[in-house]
């Protein structure tokens, strides 16, 4: 199969999905030729800030999309589809993304993306607490890498569960007010203090 856009034109009848990306497209247009034409001139201060946290909420809310598109084309081997060993390289040959931006979506959409047993059953993501601020859009894709990446560093044998536990809640607790630094800092302390509980092992 070749390489390129698929055109909802192959289809008899346009999706559900075409349908939506539609009203998005057109929504987003609506809004870029609003700005464009002086629509922020006419706010005060405050409401222009309110504008811009608005927007940033919807910014964070967009790789839901990511993670439903990832986790559908893993279970339905679209990589393979297209020549492609895993959903990394797919992302890079279809999508031109870097491959450390594509290790980066791929790893949050089996962080706090939607999983299914192996009966089909739909499961609660592997990070729910971090899953539930993504979709409140009050943490940016680059927290969610922050804690997810934090998280893995604790996912080891020998650690403690409950720590590994309160780490995780302390790091989503802690996410929508620190920024990206800060709460990189703020993952390191937590990793050292997880680590600290470990079992001693006998000499």
């Amino acid at each position: 199969m070749e390489l390129g856009d698929p055109s909802t034109t192959e289809r008899e009848q346009r999706s559900p999905i075409d349908e939506a990306l539609d009203a998005l497209d057109t929504a987003l247009t609506d809004l870029i030729t609003t700005m464009e034409s002086g629509g922020l001139d006419q706010l005060t201060a405050p409401e222009k800030l309110a504008v811009w946290k608005r927007f940033e909420t919807v910014r964070n809310q967009l790789p839901l999309i990511d993670h439903q598109l990832i986790g559908h084309g893993e279970a339905n081997d679209l990589a393979k589809t297209y020549c492609s060993s895993t959903m990394t390289q797919f992302m890079v040959r279809v999508l031109q993304l870097s491959h450390g931006e594509a290790v980066s979506r791929v790893r949050a959409a089996a962080a706090v993306g939607p999983r299914t047993s192996m009966l089909g059953e739909r499961l609660q993501p592997l990070l729910p607490r971090l899953a539930v601020l993504q979709r409140d859009g009050v943490v940016s894709g680059e927290k969610v890498s922050i804690v997810e990446r934090a998280m893995a560093k604790l996912s080891v044998p020998g650690l403690d569960p409950a720590a590994v536990d309160v780490a995780e809640k302390l790091l989503t607790d802690y996410a929508p007010m620190l920024g990206p630094a800060d709460l990189r800092r703020y993952a390191t302390l937590g990793d050292q203090c997880s680590r600290s509980g470990r079992p001693r092992t006998g000499r």
